[in-house]
């Protein structure tokens, strides 16, 4: 499961690399792309760092088509989050930012597969097979209750936040 999870973070990192070379962040004095998997970073009481993607990975089920086959198909739930307070001073153009956020999700989403590879090593090495996945569905996250309502979402100043939420499938290693 492991080299499926590690495949999809390296594609998507490196997608977003090609896509917007702007877009990273900087963790322990090293830059990278603004991709970060929730399970391998540093816990801080810290705010998730804005205009970045938070990769999450929840429960891995055998897809029931495919629970009598010889090799099952797995799939596991995946959950995105970012979020931006926009670029200007006044967070007016918080909107558009997460427009441009938005956007890039679902590009650096599509083509939805990539080969499944080893990186354990410092060469990977290819495993065979693909990782594929379902176009991430996308809402946007509410801080508070009241947030429902335009009036108090418009009073807001900090950061707004979007999850998305995809399944990400793979037929496991052969021992």
């Amino acid at each position: 499961m492991q080299f499926a999870k590690d495949s999809f973070y390296v594609a998507l990192s490196q997608r977003l690399s090609q896509l917007n070379p702007a877009r990273t962040v900087s963790i322990n004095g090293v830059t990278r792309a603004a991709i970060m998997v929730a399970e391998n970073e540093l816990i801080t009481a810290a705010l998730p760092i804005q205009d970045a993607f938070f990769v999450i990975w929840g429960a891995a089920q055998i897809c029931d088509e495919f629970g009598g086959a010889p090799e099952p198909l797995v799939g596991i739930e995946c959950t995105i989050w970012y979020g931006t307070s926009g670029a200007t001073e006044d967070a007016s153009d918080r909107g558009r930012c997460m427009t441009e956020l938005d956007s890039e999700l679902l590009r650096i989403c599509s083509p939805p597969f990539t080969d499944k590879r080893d990186y354990t090593k410092a060469e990977s090495t290819p495993l065979n097979s693909n990782v594929f996945w379902t176009t991430p569905e996308i809402a946007p996250v509410y801080p508070n209750s009241e947030a429902h309502d335009t009036r108090a979402m418009m009073k807001q100043n900090g950061p707004v936040f979007h999850v998305a939420k995809l399944r990400v499938f793979f037929y496991p290693e052969v021992a």
